[in-house]
Parts: C-alpha cells; sequence; structure tokens
C-alpha cells in the first residue's frame, strides 16, 4: 500500500517572542496506522535573538534600483538590503500576470526583518518595466508574446565568460555585486514566484545551473559529472579530468538557485519548459509548492508539479523524514492563487519563512561565503 505524507509546518510569530527551533510536523498514513513526527530544526542563536525583539533593532530603508536587460528593456526593482551581511540569504520575490513587485512589499518587510536580503522587480511589460532603449513603443503586459516570456528567463554566456541575459539575468547580476561588497551569500540564493512567474523562475533557475556548468567546464577543463548540493558531508561536486573522477567542493560560481517557493504554479504558460524545469532542477533544489484547496484545476496542477519532485527525491536521492526536501502546501481554506493568498491570515506567509529557514539549516547545507570574482563575475 502506497504511503502518503501530509506535511503541516510549525507556525510561530517570529517577531513576538523567542524561539529557538522551527517544528516541521508530518502525519504519515501507512497501512492504516496514523503516525504524527515532528522534526525540530535548530534555527541558531542569532535567529533566535532576533525573534526576541517585538521590533528589529534596525532595518535598512528600500532602494529602487533599474537595470538594463540585454534587449534593452528598463526592469525596475526594489532592494530590500539585510543587516546580516554575508551571512545574509537573497531571495527574489516574482509577481503575478498582470501585477507588479509592489504586491511583494509587505512581504519584502517581514523578510527583511527576519535578516534576509530582497529583490522586488516588475517583470518586462509589467509595473514601472515598461521602456525599451530606442524605442518609443511601451511595453504591455496584454501584448507579451510567448518569446517575451522565454527572454524574461533568458541566459546568455559571453566569450569573456561573463553573464548578461533577461530580466531574472540581470536581477542576478545586482545581487552578486551586491554579494561581492559583503553584503549577502549568493550560495543561498532562494525564489519566491507566483502564477505566470513560476515558470520563468523554474525556467530561469534551469538556465542557470546550465550556464553555471558550461562555464566551470570550458574555464577549467573538468568535465561536470555530478552536483551534489545536498550532501552529508557538504556541498560536493564530482569532476573528471583526463578519464579521472574525483571529488571537490562545490565551486561557488556553481552555487546556483538552491531554493524556489511557487505559489499557485501553472504546468503550461506560454510555452515555458516547466516539466524539464523541474526535472532538472529537482535534484539540488529544495521546492514548496503551495495552493489554495477550493481551486481544484489549478490544485491538480500543483500537486502534479510537486509529484514529478518530491517523489523523485524520496525514491532516488532517500529524501525521507528529516531529509525531506521538498513540500506540498494545498490545505488553505481559499480559492484565492498566488500572492492574492497574502496578507489574508491564511498562514501562507509564516510557512514560507518556515521552509526558508529549515531549508538554510539542514545539516547538509553548507554554503559559506566566497568572493566571486574574474571570469564568472558581470564586467571584469
Amino acid at each position: 500500500m502506497r504511503t502518503s505524507f501530509q506535511f503541516r509546518f510549525g507556525r510561530f510569530e517570529l517577531n513576538r517572542r523567542r524561539i529557538a527551533a522551527a517544528v516541521l510536523c508530518a502525519t504519515v498514513i501507512a497501512a492504516g496506522t496514523v503516525i504524527a513526527v515532528c522534526l525540530m530544526v535548530p534555527l541558531g542563536a542569532q535567529a533566535a535573538d532576533q525573534a526576541a525583539a517585538e521590533e528589529p533593532e534596525e532595518t535598512l530603508p528600500p532602494e529602487d534600483v533599474s537595470l538594463v536587460t540585454d534587449d534593452g528593456v528598463e526592469i525596475a526593482a526594489t532592494y530590500y538590503p539585510s543587516t546580516f551581511g554575508k551571512s545574509a540569504a537573497p531571495i527574489i520575490l516574482l509577481h503575478m500576470q498582470g501585477r507588479d513587485r509592489r504586491d511583494w512589499h509587505d512581504f519584502a518587510r517581514q523578510l527583511q526583518v527576519e535578516q534576509f536580503a530582497v529583490l522586488t522587480l516588475d517583470l518586462r511589460g509589467h509595473g514601472q518595466s515598461t521602456t525599451v532603449e530606442d524605442d518609443d513603443t511601451p511595453l504591455e503586459a496584454a501584448r507579451l508574446t510567448p518569446d517575451d516570456y522565454q527572454t524574461m528567463a533568458e541566459v546568455n554566456l559571453n566569450a569573456d565568460y561573463s553573464r548578461s541575459g533577461g530580466d531574472l539575468e540581470m536581477a542576478r547580476g545586482f545581487l552578486l555585486e551586491r554579494h561581492n561588497a559583503g553584503e549577502l551569500n549568493m550560495a543561498k540564493l532562494g525564489i519566491v514566484a507566483a502564477e505566470m512567474s513560476t515558470g520563468v523562475a523554474l525556467q530561469w533557475a534551469q538556465n542557470d545551473w546550465e550556464v553555471s556548468q558550461q562555464s566551470h567546464e570550458e574555464t577549467t577543463g573538468e568535465r561536470i559529472v555530478e552536483v551534489r548540493v545536498f550532501d552529508p558531508t557538504g556541498s560536493k561536486v564530482v569532476i573528471e579530468v583526463s578519464g579521472d573522477q574525483r571529488t571537490i567542493q562545490l565551486p561557488s560560481e556553481l552555487s546556483a538557485v538552491k531554493m524556489l517557493v511557487l505559489l499557485s504554479p501553472e504546468w503550461n504558460y506560454r510555452g515555458l519548459n516547466v516539466d524539464g524545469a523541474l526535472i532538472d532542477l529537482r535534484e539540488n533544489v529544495a521546492m514548496l509548492f503551495i495552493d489554495g484547496q477550493k481551486n481544484r484545476t489549478r490544485r491538480e496542477d500543483t500537486t502534479r508539479m510537486y509529484h514529478v519532485v518530491g517523489d523523485w527525491q524520496e525514491k532516488a536521492l532517500g529524501m525521507t523524514g528529516p531529509d525531506q526536501l521538498s513540500f506540498l502546501r494545498t490545505h488553505y481554506d481559499t480559492s484565492l492563487v498566488g500572492t492574492a493568498m497574502l496578507g489574508k491570515g491564511l498562514g501562507v506567509e509564516d510557512d514560507i519563512v518556515n521552509f526558508i529557514k529549515l531549508t538554510l539549516n539542514r545539516k547538509d547545507m553548507r554554503l559559506p561565503w566566497v568572493e566571486r570574482r574574474g571570469v564568472f563575475t558581470e564586467g571584469e
């Protein structure tokens, strides 16, 4: 008989009382037996000290920035800096179709209080990202083509091994500059996306991993056999040189996206390669799939996507129990989708924060800050 798992994240208000651990509870139903399992994951002294305060001692003001893509689109973004320096994980927040980055403002501030460095952006044709260099015709979300959505996720590897591309690649370039300034750790990069942008996030994350590996292979002569981000002894990569294989620590240039949170994801949107991306990413990326229980069609898509990832991680990687890597959350009592679920008292925000912290505090997630300059850095 198939064993089914229903995970419940323990809820807590991080700004109102001191906590030293996050709780992940699972109900396991096997052969008619119900077993409750709770996993205690330490958050660390610094996180606990932060949670003790009613308000943070200091949060830095948000900064509006403008990023220009390869094809001349001016991407409007807002950066919420962390005071946690090289320990801060950067989180990119992506909006729904026809919406803009303002939908994320309150949650971005919540993440900032939790010491994350956050970047929200208006994808092309949305919000303030409607201007194209040397073109007087503004971009409109309603007129975007499948090629436009592909370009949002585009990553180009230049002849000098610098990178450029579309909307998300420019966001990465901005965060990389802040990484080298000691403001955050790119090795802990995560993305939270809603509805339409879930496909963009998946496609870009897949492109990011592919280009990162290509860069490494072409500049070092080391063929990458296997990447193991979640290794019990720390993140590793198996390389091959002249027929000989050896295992080394994960190089900084291969530190691509580590976690994805997908709110009301769409299985097929404007030709974005969701299925292929899920398969390529599932070995080295932790994922949280979120949807409401009253929207059957969306919930079915969300559940289907989770099974592509979660079932494989369980069977191929043995990621079960305390090692569980990805989760499905479709219990919310609502028919709302994406960012419309925020601010409604459903607990979505807390579940996202808990998942990010649980992922970052895994014992097999060891990603120290390393300066990232040279051929892998834009403009060098």
